[in-house]
């Protein structure tokens, strides 16, 4: 549902809409038990490559947001992807360090939350996939929701999940 909202922000809205905070604290459960996308205080029409000023929260922020440079709707994949990492890690990226800390870390030394070794290869590539540091390398939204809907028709992938998540439990 998260991809599939960003999604339709970035290529179907009528007007386009980059996030820029997108996070699990911005995402609301329906009554139905659909996810829904909140809290556009960050947003910003997209306009094909705009200079953005600072917003966001920095574990979440891509490294191209913290360091005010152009950005376009693939800093919303890479907050996308730190929250796959909050879903199936169940806790907040970077949680020992300060903001600050964290841009340092997210930029200078290209740092992510750590992936651990049982989680199933194709999740720990679409999520690598989605925060890599180069934005232009970063996976669409449109084709997170292809791979996504490939991995959940895929029984050894399904079995995989459901192994690592008793794990967790």
């Amino acid at each position: 549902d998260i991809a599939v909202g960003i999604s339709y922000l970035h290529n179907e809205a009528p007007v386009k809409v980059i996030h820029r905070d997108l996070k699990s604290k911005n995402v609301v459960i329906g009554p139905d038990y659909t996810l829904k996308i909140c809290d556009f205080g960050a947003s910003r029409f997209l306009a094909e490559t705009a200079t953005m000023t600072l917003a966001g929260t920095y574990p979440w922020m891509a490294p191209e947001l913290i360091q005010g440079l152009p950005t376009g709707e693939s800093c919303d994949t890479y907050s996308f992807g730190v929250v796959l990492w909050e879903l199936f890690i169940q806790d907040i990226p970077f949680r020992d360090l300060e903001g600050f800390q964290v841009a340092w870390y997210v930029v200078e030394k290209r740092e992510r939350p750590p992936l651990p070794r049982s989680m199933p290869d194709q999740m720990q590539e679409l999520i690598e996939s989605c925060w890599d540091q180069d934005p232009k390398q970063r996976l669409s939204m449109h084709d997170v929701i292809h791979v996504i809907d490939f991995m959940t028709e895929d029984m050894d992938f399904c079995a995989g999940m459901d192994n690592f998540l008793i794990k967790k439990k």
